[in-house]
């Protein structure tokens, strides 16, 4: 009787150790909120006066 709850434990430990590693890969999301922003303040819309070299490159990786 000991043995078997214990092969139904080590049974459901293993199944939780196969799930964990089955893991969702989710889509990552940037929310940028600025104050006073119009499209053509940014260097990646054609603004030649300031450079936004950060926000210029999360422009390219989409």
């Amino acid at each position: 009787m000991k043995f078997e709850k214990w092969m139904i434990g080590c049974s459901l430990l293993s199944y939780t150790g196969l799930q964990a590693q089955q893991a969702v890969s989710h889509p990552n999301i940037i929310h940028i909120l600025m104050d006073d922003l119009g499209y053509g303040d940014l260097q990646c819309y054609g603004q030649q006066k300031i450079e936004t070299p950060h926000i210029d490159r999360l422009r390219k990786m989409e």
